[in-house]
């Protein structure tokens, strides 16, 4: 990925997940919502940005693609052709979910979501020293 430039360095680009764990996916978990366009921007995906410069702080978009209807709806992705076929992620979603349909996502490693401040705190989510100072004035 080229950008023209990050203003956090400890921003990073996080793959895999829990979608990694149990489907066997390893995909794009940052999307870049928040961008700064500089001469020629590329917004190709909502994971991928090219030629922008990328805002200094990062922040957390709560989604949830497995709630309790997640085999059906991963099932009539395909009937209705709402999916690419280039993504075969929902392929393997449909597979698992259907031949395990009481799967949890609650893993040994899962954290209670107790705020964005505890994210920050464990490295999870970055601010900038500029964005700390001007939360301060």
């Amino acid at each position: 990925m080229t950008r023209t430039g990050n203003s956090n360095p400890r921003i990073t680009h996080l793959t895999g997940g829990i979608r990694r764990t149990h489907f066997g996916v390893d995909l794009w978990l940052t999307k870049y919502p928040l961008v700064f366009p500089e001469g020629k921007t590329s917004l190709p995906h909502p994971h991928y940005a090219m030629g922008c410069h990328v805002a200094d702080v990062s922040g957390l978009l709560l989604h949830y693609k497995f709630l309790g209807n997640a085999p059906d709806v991963a099932k009539r992705a395909f009937l209705d052709g709402r999916y690419n076929p280039l993504f075969p992620e929902y392929r393997k979603y449909q597979k698992v979910l259907t031949s395990h349909p009481r799967l949890t996502f609650h893993t040994a490693k899962a954290i209670e979501y107790a705020g964005c401040e505890a994210l920050v705190s464990a490295g999870f989510l970055s601010i900038s020293d500029t964005y700390q100072r001007w939360l301060g004035e």
